[in-house]
């Protein structure tokens, strides 16, 4: 019988520093600590994030800026996205095993 089997690594030992995250998603500090405030993203200590939080502050900042849109709003566009995203991925490991 073949399985299949679907998932993503993601290596959460890597991290950056607020300074790094700040500058590399073009953030100021107060944009930074609203993100964490609205639990965009979850610092790992002092000053210390996942790396995978880039690409979550990096979608933020563009949906913030390109709709206009408080942080609170933006989270729960976020979240909604994700969700989205979640079953687009189920429906298409689905249609893969209802093919054979």
């Amino acid at each position: 019988m073949n399985e299949v089997v679907v998932g993503v690594v993601i290596d959460d030992r890597l991290t950056v520093s607020g300074e790094e995250l700040r500058g590399r998603c073009h953030l100021t500090a107060e944009d930074l600590d609203a993100l964490v405030d609205t639990g965009l993203i979850t610092p790992l200590g002092r000053d210390l994030y996942p790396e995978k939080a880039l690409d979550r502050a990096r979608r933020a900042r563009r949906l913030k800026q390109g709709l206009d849109l408080e942080w609170e709003t933006v989270a729960i566009l976020i979240d909604l996205l994700q969700e989205i995203d979640s079953l687009k991925r189920r429906l298409d490991v689905l249609e893969m095993l209802t093919r054979r």
